[in-house]
């Protein structure tokens, strides 16, 4: 409501802006759809040259692709993976060593105890894997 208790001029402003939102919204589908047609009917670019480098191009080629360019900026910000660093997979393979050295040691405990119940060699070996899981969390 203006100043004089008229309403016309908030209900003219929302339905310009309705309409501009709707011109707007349609030429965003049809520009996706006319930027992905432009993109790849594009004819491709040679790859002789041992430096190309893809960015540059996308920068280049940002003005005839804005709205590919933006899609793209969305998706590869996107991590590959969730491990976050060459360390975890040290972790992982230290823990795998952990564990066969666990089994070599059973297997000896096994030689040396084949006179005893197989009992007694089920609480070994559990004793020693749950050292050995210790020893992964520890990790």
């Amino acid at each position: 409501m203006n100043v004089d208790g008229n309403d016309q001029v908030g209900t003219l402003n929302n339905e310009n802006m309705k309409k501009l939102y709707d011109e707007f919204d349609e030429e965003e589908i049809d520009d996706v759809g006319g930027n992905l047609n432009m993109y790849l009917e594009a004819p491709r670019e040679k790859r002789d040259d041992e430096a190309f480098d893809i960015l540059k191009w996308w920068s280049l080629k940002s003005n005839a692709y804005k709205v590919l360019v933006l899609m793209a900026k969305d998706i590869l910000v996107i991590p590959v993976s969730t491990v976050s660093s060459a360390q975890d997979w040290l972790r992982a393979s230290n823990i795998c060593v952990d564990i066969k050295q666990l089994l070599e040691d059973v297997e000896k405990y096994e030689e040396e105890l084949s006179d005893r119940s197989h009992e007694s060699i089920k609480g070994i070996i559990a004793s020693k894997f749950e050292n050995g899981a210790k020893i992964a969390l520890e990790l």
